[in-house]
């Protein structure tokens, strides 16, 4: 019950909320990043989402969560067995990543790049279904309709903005090899895919 309460606060933070208001959204964030760590994968993953609504909807909701050390713990998630987990941690990261060059270097720090790049390899609901009939076996259910190629086009995304401004970032993107995985991307039958890798 608790869990959900901070949930439903951060969840209905806006940016012109009373400073009351704020003060407890603020509060509650280093208890959601601490739900991202150790929560249950359902938790995990609307903890991951609230942290991404929340640092795109105010700057000093995306420094505190900063400084509630949630960029190496949505890292950690990028390595998850749970691809929509993933999904999430890459979506909050952009959202960390924008317009903050000191989030930026804190990621590519974290070891972000990498783990992204390797994001960009997932297999989609094609791969996937291809891989399947090789061996006879039914195709993967596709997940409540869910784009196939949501999680490369989350990870470009977040690529993308780590690279703004920052010649580092840039750098460990091309050793990651990251490079040829977005131009392949680039044809894939997702308009979002497309866009996140341009």
């Amino acid at each position: 019950l608790a869990e959900e309460g901070l949930l439903e606060l951060c969840n209905s933070a806006t940016s012109q909320d009373s400073q009351v208001h704020r003060a407890a959204v603020k509060f509650a964030i280093k208890q959601v990043v601490e739900l991202v760590r150790t929560g249950s994968r359902a938790k995990r993953e609307q903890a991951t989402r609230a942290l991404g609504r929340l640092a795109r909807e105010d700057a000093g909701y995306k420094a505190r969560i900063v400084e509630a050390n949630a960029i190496p713990v949505l890292v950690d998630l990028l390595c998850s067995m749970d691809s929509s987990i993933q999904e999430s941690a890459a979506r909050t990261l952009t959202c960390l990543a924008r317009n903050c060059p000191v989030n930026r270097a804190l990621m590519g720090t974290a070891g972000a790049i990498p783990r992204l790049t390797d994001l960009l390899m997932a297999p989609t609901a094609a791969t996937s279904a291809a891989a399947a009939s090789s061996v006879e076996l039914p195709s993967p259910p596709d997940e409540g309709g869910q784009d196939p190629n949501a999680l490369r086009a989350a990870a470009a995304g977040a690529l993308f903005h780590l690279a703004l401004n920052s010649a580092s970032n840039k750098a460990m993107i091309v050793l990651a090899g990251a490079i040829p995985l977005l131009i392949d991307l680039l044809a894939v039958d997702s308009s979002e895919a497309r866009q996140q890798a341009t």
